[in-house]
């Protein structure tokens, strides 16, 4: 199970402290006719975004945002 001091630095708020949220991009590019990867994602909260150059760091920190909200909304035991 993840806890929320195993998510990086990079992707906790500045501003509440918290674990930033996930939008995934496909939908706003799709509404806006434009299309992008599968799986691509912003970290978000407060109005503030968050990008990650480096894919591998990129990738490992989706994976530990997806599985701590999903623990945190209660969709994982």
């Amino acid at each position: 199970m993840i806890k929320k001091e195993d998510i990086p630095e990079i992707a906790i708020c500045h501003v509440c402290g918290e674990p930033m949220k996930l939008v995934d991009l496909s939908e706003l590019a799709e509404s806006l006719g434009y299309q992008v990867a599968s799986g691509s994602y912003a970290l978000e909260c407060h109005g503030f975004e968050q990008t990650i150059d480096d894919p591998r760091e990129a990738k490992r920190v989706l994976k530990l945002l997806l599985e701590y909200h999903a623990v945190k909304a209660g969709n994982v035991s």
